[in-house]
């Protein structure tokens, strides 16, 4: 897959793209059931809109038919149940939350190698294109960030803060959860503004390659992932 990335605006790290793209990490909230209490409020600030799996008694629900996901420009706030939980039971609700801005891009386009065939997904705020099949690539280019070592250390090495500096070791490739903000308009002006128009979840990606600019904060790598979803709002 390729992403054209567009070179980010330094005070916001998302760029002239209409996509925004975050790195994120998993977060699980437990509530317990009363009886009486319907809603309930995620513990993550930055919560995202459509990763949630929720869960009573270890039963998946439906949103639209058991709860509704209520969110503030595409960033989930609470999990309101249409009928209370019985009191004892126990409310599992496993998301994703936005942990590290990575850039912006322009257009995203994944690759799946295993069946032959295409899907094309377009619309006038971004231009998705999606192959059929099982192993899932795609590749970051011309990327430029605020702290281009925590954007290193999140998919490799390992990173030390003290008081006087910050020291980065490179290390074994990790996998980490991306999240792509599609808006009408550049993400600049859109992001914290409105509502995404689409979500893309990516789960597991692992980098095959990652290059640095010592000179400067420019990078390009590759990645594979485990699976992706697609969400659009209403």
């Amino acid at each position: 897959m390729v992403l054209a990335i567009s070179i980010p605006d330094q005070s916001n790290i998302l760029g002239s793209g209409k996509l925004a793209i975050f790195g994120a990490k998993v977060h699980v909230d437990s509530f317990p059931g009363d009886g009486t209490t319907k809603s309930f409020a995620l513990t993550q600030d930055n919560a995202v809109l459509g990763s949630e799996v929720v869960k009573v008694d270890g039963v998946p629900k439906v949103e639209g038919t058991d709860y509704t996901a209520t969110h503030e420009l595409g960033i989930l706030k609470s999990i309101d149940f249409l009928t209370a939980p019985a009191s004892g039971a126990t409310i599992d609700v496993e998301y994703l939350y936005l942990d590290l801005p990575l850039g912006g891009a322009s257009e995203l386009s994944l690759k799946e190698d295993k069946d032959k065939g295409e899907i094309n997904v377009d619309c006038s705020y971004s231009k998705i294109q999606i192959e059929k099949g099982a192993k899932i690539g795609f590749s970051f280019k011309d990327l430029l960030t605020v702290g281009d070592i925590n954007l290193t250390t999140y998919f490799t090495g390992e990173i030390e803060e003290g008081g006087t500096y910050v020291r980065y070791t490179n290390g074994a490739s990790k996998s980490g959860n991306i999240v792509v903000l599609g808006y009408s308009k550049e993400a600049t002006l859109a992001h914290g503004a409105e509502a995404p128009k689409r979500i893309i979840l990516i789960y597991g990606a692992m980098p095959n390659s990652l290059d640095i600019d010592i000179s400067g904060a420019t990078k390009s790598f590759d990645l594979t992932a485990q699976s992706y979803k697609i969400i659009d709002l209403k």
